[in-house]
């Protein structure tokens, strides 16, 4: 069609890397047409056979958005057609077609359809079988009852004796009955059942297609044999029916003996899960092809999905195996494949069954025929399950010390190998160079049990994953050898996380998943394939110490807050008001969080109002005012760690990971005797915090505090932490998969999870407290004088008074200061022409410069009094971060300013002052947050919102957000503000390049 021919002359175009070729086109075909008159046609199954295809043909998205737009029929053709635009990518093609057609069918109207299909007179017996067959399968009936509706769908006549053979499947229905009416015509009949004796019943059909004929009797039909005058069970002619499976005549399918190695199968037990187990997960390979498994030790039959067969080219034979499972009843197998496994480090000839139906995740079961067999040893322990060969084959003590065209891997250094994974630095003794493939192995040593993963060592030398699967640390010592490598040639084996192939294929390998992310998806650094191995091996290791919802955060003992007052008198205030959607809102927070167990129904004396903040990606987040519980909160001070300390342990460093908890907060919990003081309300109910919430004014204190007991646990000075930032840094790519792999542990044993999607692993660069951190050394981020570096130069007389203003406020810092600015000051002066010449230019950079260093601008020093100067306009909000000098003199740290957005250029002038208090304090959160901060400002207005009970929601939000700082506001005159106003009204930074604090 039109449309199609467009997309595919747009994706050659494009210069697409792969072309349409014939082979992509006739795979194309394995694509089932998608019609809603179907009303077996499942949308998401549809979408997911593409995806499935695509990943066994390697289809980009441009081919699979092809083949989707080609097979649309009826109903989701004229959907298509009135498209305006056909340019989407394959996520906004899957999306777009979920919405349009979503997947619902009213129960009770199936039902009402199953019933009332009954077969007709010009229709064969086969076909409204099978119809009526799938209508029963929708409405996910037992066999036994789709049997009942199927013969009530009879012709009244052939009820009766349909009922008779009490059959309990569908399908001994049809072969042992209804396949010898397969061209019955439907007369308006009665039939009488007479019994005659014991062993004989006649069948007596009356004829009644003319009233007047109603005596005239034909004679009984036999379905055995076709004749006429006797029935079946008195039958002693031939067997004349037709076998459907075999074509052969003279049986029926439910007694054939000419597949199967002559034997009629008994239906097979395959369970078929919605939530799969990551423990029994695989990427298997089927000849040679990857493929998504999963291990099922209920499963009698390896199963794979019948389109994965077709692609692979698998030769399929006839099949009269039924699958029990699958949907609660029995489905055909559709035919028998035979092919070589290759899975952990077993490679076994074996066969599976083929079907339509959807296996979720995955196109291969892997059941009993597998680990069953004779020759493999399935295991399950704290580490994973694993297919290894049975214990003759698994290695001991003894493996390791000769074997023929084996180089012997060594332990490096004395090596503590604590229960559970860890990585140990080996070598390669007399390898020839290239890359060596070192073999999987299983050792028992006395009460030590471990294992040895596959890995690739390049150059001779690297890591080796270790599971200790027994009780006490392992102890290895210098030189000891714990396995063999080979030259890599191919495929050696395939570990339980870890596929050893050839560098051209490790590309095709699906990626797996850690805290809800692909792994494909981490942000890591350029790292080599063999690295990356590595580390994918690493996180799916410690999969569990990340988390993808509040379901999942941890529960740490490391430290829980206690809330001490300063008053025995409760703090309760009335819940605010909110629109009916924001109800809605709180409600669905309200019972994520009840089921999360972050919070409980409360009863205390104790209640604060809460209010829902959007957060930049549309969300909302749900935060209490606690101001009033804060003010009468007794402060708790931690000492924060000396930035230039934590900065020293960063020389020299190459490689850094910076890592980020999941909802931080609340992996803490409340003390017992604190929860109630916790508690908030809101128009519909009364709750409390179990975990600590946002917002409590000691929340940062015991985070750090919780934090620093991390650090100390992990016991390296190659960890570095500064409030929620915690940063790795190590020479090597490989010294940072070890620590990297000692903090998951120790993530692990605190039961801390991480977010996935706010880390940064193995970074050749990484921005730290403000500063630009890289193999290069170690440099103050250019940020911190950004507004001032790129203040605009100046256009008329207005903008060069904002500059001066700005420069005046420094002065007395800045050498001769007048005489480089008489060129700039004199354009000030009456009767003056403007003339911007080269002069004035030059000095202008002059004082710019002189502004963003030293003795201007200080470092930052923790033990210092810190305040922030405010400003703003409707052109800009800005801050400048300043701090009290030993001399006693107030020097600026760091300058901020960014441009207003359009919403917010409109806003009042107090809210514009209040916003660029919460915006600096954002800002500068990583230096001041746990310090007594004095805010000036020039707007007298703002120094009283922090008592005020009724805020306007949007100046309330901004509060809310920054309840963690501690701040006196001190009002101070426009006339002595100049040097922030200058900022304000000439800002640099865009609202988007605005960072905001990371949730916590």
């Amino acid at each position: 069609d039109k449309h199609v021919s467009e997309a595919v002359k747009s994706v050659l175009l494009e210069g697409s890397p792969e072309k349409f070729s014939k082979k992509i086109i006739n795979t194309a075909k394995l694509v089932p047409d998608f019609d809603l008159e179907n009303r077996d046609m499942n949308v998401k199954n549809w979408i997911r056979k593409i995806d499935q295809l695509g990943e066994i043909y390697q289809w980009s998205d441009e081919i699979k958005s092809f083949n989707l737009q080609s097979k649309l029929q009826g109903q989701a053709r004229t959907w298509y057609n009135r498209l305006e635009s056909y340019d989407y990518t394959w996520e906004e093609w899957k999306s777009m077609l979920l919405k349009a057609f979503p997947r619902y069918h009213d129960y009770a109207t199936l039902l009402e359809e199953l019933m009332s299909r009954k077969k007709i007179s010009n229709e064969t017996m086969t076909k409204y079988f099978q119809e009526k067959l799938a209508m029963c399968y929708r409405c996910q009936l037992s066999d036994q009852a789709a049997v009942s509706c199927i013969i009530r769908g009879l012709p009244s006549e052939l009820q009766a004796n349909a009922q008779a053979f009490q059959c309990d499947s569908p399908d001994e229905l049809y072969e042992g009955f209804l396949s010898a009416f397969d061209n019955y015509q439907t007369t308006s009949v009665t039939r009488a059942i007479h019994s005659k004796s014991l062993n004989s019943t006649r069948f007596e059909i009356a004829c009644s297609s003319s009233p007047k004929d109603s005596s005239v009797r034909k004679p009984p039909v036999c379905f055995r044999c076709n004749e006429t005058g006797h029935v079946a069970p008195n039958c002693v002619q031939p067997d004349k029916r037709k076998c459907y499976r075999c074509g052969r005549v003279g049986h029926v399918a439910s007694s054939c003996t000419f597949l199967q190695g002559g034997s009629t199968d008994q239906a097979k037990k395959v369970q078929i899960l919605s939530n799969f187990n990551d423990t029994y997960k695989k990427t298997a390979k089927v000849n040679n092809t990857y493929v998504k498994a999963y291990i099922d030790t209920g499963s009698e039959m390896n199963v794979i999905a019948n389109t994965a067969a077709l692609a692979i080219g698998l030769k399929i034979m006839p099949s009269n195996v039924i699958l029990k499972g699958f949907a609660g009843n029995g489905v055909q197998a559709l035919g028998t494949v035979e092919f070589t496994l290759y899975v952990d480090n077993v490679q076994i000839r074996t066969t599976a069954v083929t079907t339509d139906t959807d296996l979720g995740e995955v196109v291969l079961i892997i059941g009993q025929p597998v680990i069953n067999d004779e020759i493999i040893s399935f295991t399950v322990t704290r580490c994973g399950a694993e297919l290894n060969m049975a214990p003759n084959n698994q290695l001991n003590s003894i493996d390791v010390i000769e074997e023929a065209n084996y180089y012997k891997v060594q332990v490096e250094a004395d090596t503590e190998v604590p229960v559970g994974d860890s990585l140990v630095k080996v070598k390669v003794v007399g390898a020839p160079p290239g890359e060596l493939c070192s073999k999987q192995r299983q050792h028992s040593l006395g009460a030590a049990h471990y294992a040895i993963a596959s890995s690739i060592l390049q150059g001779g030398a690297g890591y080796l994953r270790v599971c200790n699967i027994g009780e006490v640390p392992l102890r290895f010592k210098k030189e000891d050898t714990i396995t063999r490598a080979e030259l890599c040639t191919g495929i050696v084996g395939v570990s339980a996380n870890l596929l050893v192939t050839r560098r051209g294929e490790l590309d095709k390998q699906v990626p797996l998943e850690v805290g809800g992310v692909s792994l494909d998806k981490i942000d890591v650094g350029d790292i080599s394939k063999n690295e990356k191995r590595d580390f994918i091996n690493l996180l799916e290791s410690y999969s569990d110490c990340f988390a993808n919802s509040h379901r999942d955060i941890g529960e740490t003992d490391l430290g829980e807050m206690h809330i001490k007052l300063t008053t025995d008198k409760p703090v309760n205030r009335k819940p605010y008001r909110l629109a009916h959607a924001e109800r809605e809102v709180v409600t669905g927070k309200i019972d994520e969080m009840l089921e999360s167990n972050i919070i409980r129904e409360s009863t205390s004396e104790y209640a604060s109002p809460i209010i829902l903040v959007r957060k930049k990606n549309g969300d909302y987040r749900l935060c209490v005012d606690y101001r009033a519980l804060n003010a009468v909160t007794v402060k708790e001070m931690f000492p924060l760690p000396h930035i230039d300390d934590q900065l020293s342990k960063l020389a020299g460093k190459r490689v850094f990971t910076s890592l980020d908890l999941f909802a931080g907060y609340h992996n803490i919990k409340i003390h017992p005797n604190s929860v109630g003081k916790t508690a908030f309300v809101t128009p519909d109910g009364h709750f409390e915090y179990l975990r600590v919430p946002f917002g409590l004014a000691n929340a940062p204190s015991v985070f750090m505090r919780v934090i620093q007991k991390l650090v100390k646990m992990i016991g390296s000075d190659e960890v570095v932490a500064f409030m929620d930032d915690i940063l790795l840094s190590t020479a090597t790519v490989g010294e940072g998969l070890i620590l990297l792999g000692n903090v998951l542990k120790q993530l692990r044993k605190a039961n801390l999870k991480l977010n996935p999607r706010k880390c940064s692993f193995l970074k050749s660069a990484v921005s730290f407290l403000g500063h630009e951190i890289s193999a290069k050394g170690i440099r103050p981020g250019n940020h911190k004088v950004e507004a001032v570096a790129k203040f605009k130069t100046p256009s008329n007389l207005h903008e060069l008074r904002q500059f001066l203003g700005l420069c005046s406020y420094f002065r007395k810092y800045i050498a001769n200061f007048a005489t480089i600015a008489r060129p700039l000051t004199n354009l000030t002066k009456k009767n003056v022409e403007w003339v911007w010449s080269e002069e004035q230019a030059n000095n202008f950079v002059v004082l710019k410069t002189k502004l963003c260093s030293r003795p201007v601008l200080a470092l930052f020093d923790p033990s210092l009094p810190c305040e922030i100067h405010t400003d703003a306009s409707k052109l800009g909000l800005a801050g400048i971060l300043m701090q009290v000098q030993e001399n006693s003199q107030l020097k600026p740290v760091f300058y901020y300013s960014r441009v207003t957005s359009r919403e917010e250029s409109m806003y009042h002038s107090y809210e514009l002052e209040t916003l660029a208090v919460v915006e600096s304090l954002k800002r500068f959160r990583v230096y001041v947050l746990g310090k007594t901060i004095k805010i000036v400002t020039d707007c007298t207005a703002v120094r009283y919102t922090l008592e005020k009970k009724d805020l306007i929601p949007r100046i309330a939000r901004w509060w809310l957000m920054i309840q963690e700082f501690d701040i006196q506001i001190e009002y101070r005159a426009g006339d002595k503000m100049k040097h922030v106003d200058a900022l304000s009204r000439n800002p640099n930074a865009t609202p988007n390049n605005n960072p905001y604090p990371r949730d916590r």
